[in-house]
Order: structure tokens, then sequence, then C-alpha cells
């Protein structure tokens, strides 16, 4: 583990637990504050706390709404935290394509914040998305499994591969998007929730390992991936359960 990365963190636990806010954070963990001995945060209680109670920091906001399959969350990020993810690539003419209109609305963010104007595409319309981005003459892409599908009949008819393809989501079935490889220079398949952002990134290939993003933290216990972050969001991330079974992902050790 990255000492610098854990030092980083460990600083971040000591602020977040002697802090007036996130309060959510400081009654979990009881009177523990040492990172490597904090109790692991599920999803359930993330989910199940206000936006009051996990805000860490007062910035200039996006709130989003994320849905799981019993409950909804309230989701903040700061421009700031959303410039510093490693969704895509930088390009000039960039193409956001996102099953979920909130992480679009979020990617496209993204987009602006590192200098770039996106074409957004229409996830209930793929005609009028591919039609788009033919007219717009995309260079790069960012999307989610279910969405590259749909863009099919675009890549089978170009003829400039684009420079990146950056595909987002918690798991990935590798073999269903190899058709794509001609079309494009790099693929990148980037292990991401909507409520922690990106964490570890891998090439579309024969064999998918995945290496965890700069200031991540990836740890495998009772077989699921738990995730720290050492970057100040609104809502910290720290030994966070992503519910995403170890032995499903080969994810290099942090």
């Amino acid at each position: 583990m990255n000492k610098n990365v854990l030092d980083t963190v460990q600083q971040l636990v000591a602020d977040v637990g002697r802090s007036h806010s996130s309060t959510i954070y400081q009654d979990f963990w009881g009177i523990e504050r040492v990172f490597n001995r904090l109790p692991v945060m599920t999803r359930e209680v993330l989910f199940g706390c206000t936006l009051p109670e996990r805000r860490h920091k007062t910035a200039r906001s996006l709130v989003k709404i994320v849905k799981n399959e019993t409950t909804t969350f309230v989701s903040e990020w700061a421009y700031e935290d959303v410039a510093r993810e490693e969704y895509g690539v930088e390009t000039k003419r960039p193409m956001v394509y996102l099953s979920d209109n909130a992480e679009s609305i979020e990617k496209s963010m993204w987009c602006y914040e590192r200098g770039m104007v996106p074409l957004i595409g229409e996830v209930h319309n793929e005609v009028v998305a591919i039609a788009m981005a033919r007219k717009y003459q995309i260079d790069s892409l960012i999307t989610d499994e279910i969405s590259l599908e749909r863009l099919r009949p675009f890549f089978e008819d170009s003829h400039e591969p684009l420079v990146s393809i950056s595909i987002l989501g918690p798991r990935f079935q590798s073999e269903r998007m190899r058709w794509v490889l001609p079309y494009v220079k790099n693929v990148r398949l980037v292990l991401s929730l909507p409520e922690t952002g990106a964490f570890a990134q891998s090439t579309l290939g024969a064999e998918q390992v995945f290496v965890p993003l700069p200031g991540c933290i990836i740890e495998n216990i009772g077989g699921t991936l738990v995730l720290s972050k050492q970057q100040s969001l609104v809502t910290p991330i720290l030994r966070y359960d992503t519910s995403i079974p170890s032995e499903s992902i080969n994810v290099q050790k942090s």
C-alpha cells in the first residue's frame, strides 16, 4: 500500500472524526480512528442517513439521485472533485452516452471542468444519438456496457477510429464488448459506482487486471471489494463496501 496515500487517508480519518458535521462516520466508527481498523461501511448505512449527516465539506456542487433495488440516495459532488475523477480521456470532441441521465449530467460536467464541450447522447433514442455523433464527429466516448451496444451501428459505419472509449460500471462482460476493438485505439474499463466515482481501470483485452486509480485504496474484505479514497469529498469514501465480489474482478493490490 502506497505510504503517501495511506498517510493522507489517515489524516482524512482524523479530520472527519473530529468534524462537527458528517456525524454518521463518528457514530459508525465509535472511538476508533485508525484507518485499517475502521469498521467497513455498507451501502445500507450510507444510503440510510441524510445528506447533512455525511456532508464533510461545503462547496459548489452537483446533486444527483442514485437508485438501487430498494431505495434512493442523494449524492452530492463538488465540481472540483468531479474534475479530479478519471472518467475519460481528454480529447477535442467527446460524447457522453450513459443509460442513467443523472450520470450523463455528471460525466458531462467532468468534461466541462476539464475544458471540453461534450455531446450528450439521447439515451432513449439511439437513432438520434447516432446521427448526432456522426454530425459532431466525436473522437472519444464515455459510456456503459448497455449503452455501448446501442451505438453499434455508428461504429460499423465509421471509418476513423475513436481515440478512446471509457466504459464505466461495477462489473463487465468483456466478451460481449470485444466487437468494438477494431473501431477504437484504446478501450478503458473503469470500475465505478455513482456514489464513489471511479476507482480502478483496465484495458479491454485477453485478461482484465484492474489497477487502482491514483488516491484509491482497494481492499478485499469478506469477499467483496472495499474502497477508500484519499480525496476529501463531500461524502468521504472510507472503507466502503462496494458490494462487488472480489472473486469476479481481478484487482491489483493497492
